[in-house]
């Protein structure tokens, strides 16, 4: 109702603006129409008592200009070459009428025409001169019917523009609305993930964790990851076919992690491969779809395995495509079925009904891209789904290279953050020294302290440092680090963090694929 009623008063605001504007046009405009008649007559009855003065007619001159005076003017004046007074009609206005100063009121609401009278045939010779006066107030019928006209043309214009109004009215409610919800969903998929990626982490270290209470943890990262999955796709979501520059290595590690969960009861684990130059493997697809396809693809390849089967994903990329092959060790497929698997409603499988690989193949295909599928009855069956390979953006740090830092010092709020990166760095760089703070001030006073000591340093912030003041961008241009320094966040595939960290020659590394930090070499295809 408040909305409605501030609509309202918007739409009255601005008709009578524009009605306002009508009324001085059509006022201009019937003022010159009355002026254009008026003028046109005074020549015309000018014309006729010439005619009459050259011929000596002064009677029936002096009965024409009455006659005009009665039918469209106030008054008349006469006066000859030299200015002089001839007659004045009526004569009730006095002689000097036209001379006289009749006040502001007087010129505002009366119109003089002047007109010459020429008695040769070149008009060089003037007679005189007659003034017509008509007063404003005869212009009033030509500028009521001008606003009616006006009013008319507009009507349906003002109608539509209110309909317009009311749907841009309510596209900028449910905008900032949405905006609301998007930042809300996001920060709380943030604050989700990053725990998540610990609590796998312990899930899958066998060693010191017992079967149930392991079983019992990545149940739980299960149903986290699959809210997160339906948090980021409603963040992100703008339409189901909506189509981005996908960073395949994040996309496909967070798949497989989720899948991994799935399939701990059976025992069996999906591994992960990046081969070659994959790691700034980019295509432009539907991220959320790929993910559900993949899993589908996954799910397939678990079931054709037996218990404590591995199945392995890669990621490669030749040529022009970039190539995700997910391959598993189980039966295999028959040859005479190999030919039919993929069409609509053809299933080998038991409880299958021939639909998901099919729909898979549809929406690849829509994206440029094809699924092929290779098989050996008994060794197992290799599904590859080949995708259009884009250029890799510019905000995106493909190789975090750390083979000549000397020190690597994160910020970042999150402690679990902080393990993940210190038991990567201790992988592929246990060299590094490593210098972890968790707020922008406790960097701040750190590096005041100790920049003047640091060799080869990396600095490695987090976006959203859980602060309402900085961000890691803020910190890396105050301390004026950008050629030092990386953005580690969750954020990566959103818009505005990339915009601001190209803004500020800054790129970013997902913290999704934070195992890989530091790692100099992929396995070659």
């Amino acid at each position: 109702m408040k909305n409605q009623k501030k609509l309202t008063r918007h739409f009255i605001s601005l008709s009578l603006i524009v009605c306002m504007g009508l009324f001085i046009i059509t006022t201009i405009v019937g003022l010159y129409y009355v002026y254009s008649i008026k003028k046109e007559n005074a020549f015309h009855v000018t014309k006729v008592v010439e005619g009459m003065l050259k011929s000596h007619q002064y009677r029936e001159a002096i009965y024409s200009l009455s006659n005009a005076k009665l039918g469209s003017f106030e008054a008349i004046g006469y006066y000859d070459f030299e200015g002089n007074r001839v007659f004045v009609l009526p004569p009730s206005l006095g002689p000097d009428y036209f001379k006289e100063d009749r006040g502001v009121l007087s010129k505002l609401t009366t119109t003089n025409i002047a007109v010459d009278i020429f008695f040769d045939e070149h008009q060089k010779q003037r007679a005189g001169t007659i003034t017509y006066t008509y007063a404003h107030a005869s212009a009033i019928k030509a500028i009521l019917v001008f606003c009616f006209i006006g009013i008319m043309f507009l009507l349906p214009v003002l109608y539509k523009y209110k309909t317009l109004i009311k749907k841009s009215f309510e596209r900028d409610l449910l905008e900032e609305k949405n905006k609301g919800i998007k930042e809300t969903v996001s920060q709380v998929w943030h604050d989700l993930n990053q725990p998540m990626q610990l609590l796998y982490a312990l899930a899958d270290n066998r060693n010191e964790i017992v079967q149930d209470e392991r079983e019992k943890i990545k149940s739980a990262c299960d149903d986290m990851r699959s809210i997160l999955d339906d948090l980021k796709e409603k963040r992100d979501q703008t339409g189901h076919d909506k189509m981005t520059t996908v960073c395949l290595a994040a996309t496909i590690k967070e798949t497989v992690e989720k899948e991994n969960l799935k399939l701990l009861q059976k025992n069996q684990r999906v591994s992960f491969e990046i081969q070659g130059d994959a790691f700034s493997a980019f295509s432009n697809i539907n991220e959320s779809m790929l993910k559900r396809l993949l899993g589908n693809i996954i799910d397939n390849a678990s079931r054709a395995s037996r218990d404590g089967g591995e199945i392995a994903v890669f990621l490669i990329q030749r040529g022009d495509r970039n190539l995700i092959n997910v391959q598993d060790f189980g039966c295999g497929i028959k040859p005479e079925h190999l030919a039919l698997i993929g069409k609509r409603g053809i299933s080998f499988r038991e409880g299958g009904n021939g639909l998901g690989l099919s729909f898979a193949m549809e929406k690849v295909d829509e994206w440029g891209g094809k699924i092929t599928i290779s098989s050996e009855l008994g060794n197992g069956t290799i599904v590859s789904i080949s995708l259009p390979r884009v250029k890799t953006p510019s905000w995106f740090h493909d190789k975090l290279n750390l083979k000549d830092i000397s020190e690597f010092i994160l910020t970042d709020d999150r402690p679990v953050i902080h393990t993940l990166v210190k038991e990567s760095l201790e992988k592929n760089v246990p060299a590094i020294k490593k210098y972890f703070h968790h707020s922008s001030e406790e960097f701040e006073n750190w590096f005041q302290e100790n920049r003047e000591k640091l060799i080869g340093p990396i600095f490695v912030f987090d976006y959203d440092l859980g602060e309402n003041t900085k961000n890691g961008i803020d910190l890396i241009q105050e301390f004026d680090l950008e050629s030092k320094s990386v953005l580690l966040t969750n954020y990566y595939d959103d818009l505005l963090v990339q915009t601001k960290a190209l803004n500020a020659n800054v790129r970013i590394f997902p913290k999704g694929l934070i195992e890989y930090l530091g790692k100099e070499k992929f396995s070659q295809c």
